[in-house]
Parts: C-alpha cells; sequence; structure tokens
C-alpha cells in the first residue's frame, strides 16, 4: 500500500474523534488539524510549565522518570522536547495529521497523565458502503 493516499480516494472520511465531526475538504480537514494541535499543545504546555514557585506551591506535574508531559511525548515520538511544536506544525496537512495522532497516542499511553476530552485524533475512517458491479452486469449493460 505505498503511496496510499486516502485523502484522494472518495470511498475515505475524515474524523475528528473528539465530536466525531466530518471534517473534509481543503479548507475544513487544514483546519481542524490546526485547532486538534493547537487544543493538544495547550494540554501539554499546561502541565509542562516549568515556572518559578512560591514557597508552599506545586511544580510541574513529573512521571516517575522525573519528566513533564511534553518530555514524555517528545520521546515518545523522537524528537526534541524544545522541537515538539515546531515538529507538529511542519508538513502538509495530512503529515500533521499523522504526527497529532502519535502525540495522542503518546498521552494515551502515558502511565502518568490523563488525556482529556479537549482534543483526540482525526482519523481516516473507510466508508461503510461501497457498490462494485459484478461480471453479470458489466456483460448485461455493456459496460
Amino acid at each position: 500500500m505505498d503511496g496510499f493516499r486516502p485523502e484522494d480516494n472518495p470511498d475515505w472520511y475524515t474524523i475528528r474523534q473528539r465530536d466525531g465531526e466530518f471534517v473534509m475538504g481543503e479548507e475544513d480537514f487544514p483546519e481542524a488539524v490546526d485547532e486538534e494541535i493547537r487544543r493538544a499543545l495547550s494540554h501539554i504546555d499546561s502541565l509542562s510549565a516549568r515556572v518559578a514557585i512560591a514557597d508552599g506551591g506545586e511544580g510541574p506535574k513529573l512521571n516517575d522518570d522525573g519528566q513533564t508531559l511534553r518530555e514524555e511525548v517528545a520521546e515518545e515520538i523522537g524528537v526534541d522536547a524544545d522541537e515538539l511544536e515546531s515538529y507538529l506544525h511542519d508538513g502538509g496537512a495530512n503529515e500533521r495529521r499523522g504526527k497529532l495522532d502519535e502525540v495522542v497516542e503518546a498521552v494515551e499511553g502515558s502511565e502518568t497523565f490523563e488525556k482529556p476530552d479537549s482534543y483526540d485524533k482525526i482519523e481516516w475512517i473507510p466508508s461503510a458502503v461501497r457498490h462494485h458491479l459484478t461480471e453479470g452486469v458489466i456483460e448485461s449493460y455493456d459496460l
């Protein structure tokens, strides 16, 4: 299936898993990908901020290895934590969608951090109904 591009095939739909919306077309699909990336980064940043903490305050949540969510996700997908945002914004819409899915899977696979409902994958879903002409129909109608 090398070179398979579901976006070029009308038998596939893009669905935003967060709300079940179809996000198709040259405008809706890239916008939906960018919005989910923004939401994912917002969540990651909210748990990863390394800010000065006043006496008695809590620092950022860390996993058992002492990593923030940003660091854990970056390690899981093989990029530097400081490059995570640029990594997610680089490439075409479908490439960015794939990177978003990697991030979602990394957060879902974490033993320390939980993924909220505020973002999710955007997936290619095959059409449930497919019609194929049989040999008999083709011959009967000279198709």
